[in-house]
């Protein structure tokens, strides 16, 4: 079988092969991956997968083991729309980005923030044409091809079926100069195009996170009041040492990363705790005491040179 294109979607999504002659296979679903490895292994051409999962975890899994190109980064996409769209902290898109260690390639990940089987980011913003700019400039600012689905640019919305789906309306709207904007910033910038991610300031109310190209030349992309600012940043070198932290304490904690056991409850780890984390990486996690999850935000661990013991 020969074609020039082939997307494909899985378990929670369809599956879609198209051709020039146009043969077009639709709505496969549930496939293991046992399937894909096999049917993706015959192929020798870019293989983009689509699963609908919030957990970096199971969405590398699948990278890998499926035998994908890439992925759609959906992590990140449901960060963003929460952080830009329903006001909570920031350190969710640094300990998303924490992750990108699992993938194959972080870079070749490509990011969204909506698609057609899910609420247009404009709906999810309340109709905040503001919010939405944001999010789109955090978007395009990070590693990843940046994919914007049609309308976007006109001011689309659609909570669910079919308004989400909506036929294209060539009309002028503040978010396509927005648009523009920030994808000529991207594309002037080694640092935007092909940087690696990492957080170099993080708290609940501000991430600051160095976009690093090969050549060390880097973009800090800062995150606060629900607002992204670039600044220009001293030449530097993604990190690679982890750092031994010891979190002392009663109960259990469980949160982002495999080292928290990935929001997985039947995964929390009891406390006291020793455990290798990178440097520069974030956490997000909380406490379980006597069977009950601690009340008020999630709790945030940024890893410095410095961190060694946090009592909680």
């Amino acid at each position: 079988m020969k074609c020039s294109r082939i997307y494909s979607a899985l378990p929670g999504g369809g599956f879609r092969v198209a051709r020039p002659d146009g043969f077009r296979l639709d709505a496969v679903k549930h496939l293991p991956l046992e399937f894909w490895a096999k049917f993706n292994g015959s192929f020798d051409f870019m293989l983009l997968g689509e699963l609908l999962d919030g957990d970096p975890g199971v969405v590398a899994k699948t990278w890998k083991e499926g035998r994908f190109t890439s992925m759609f980064d959906f992590p990140l996409g449901f960060a963003i729309a929460d952080v830009f769209c329903r006001g909570e902290s920031p350190a969710k898109l640094a300990a998303v980005l924490t992750n990108d260690r699992r993938y194959p390639d972080a870079s070749a990940l490509v990011t969204l923030v909506d698609n057609h089987d899910l609420p247009r980011i404009l709906s999810q913003c309340g109709g905040d044409v503001e919010k939405v700019k944001q999010a789109l400039s955090f978007l395009i600012a990070m590693r990843g091809t940046p994919s914007i689905i049609w309308g976007t640019e006109a001011g689309f919305e659609g909570a669910k079926e079919p308004d989400n789906r909506q036929s294209m309306r060539f009309v002028e709207h503040p978010l396509k100069g927005h648009i523009a904007k920030w994808m000529k910033l991207r594309s002037n910038s080694a640092a935007l195009r092909d940087g690696v991610a990492v957080p170099v300031e993080v708290t609940k109310d501000r991430v600051v996170i160095a976009r690093i190209a090969p050549d060390g030349s880097t973009v800090n992309v800062k995150v606060e009041a629900g607002r992204v600012t670039l600044e220009d940043a001293p030449r530097s070198q993604a990190p690679r040492a982890t750092r031994r932290v010891t979190l002392s304490g009663t109960g259990s904690v469980v949160g982002s990363g495999p080292e928290f056991g990935d929001w997985d409850r039947s995964r929390a780890r009891s406390l006291p705790l020793t455990v290798e984390l990178p440097l520069s990486g974030v956490f997000e996690f909380k406490r379980i005491i006597d069977g009950e999850w601690e009340a008020g935000p999630n709790r945030i661990l940024f890893v410095t040179e410095t961190t060694e013991a946090v009592s909680l």
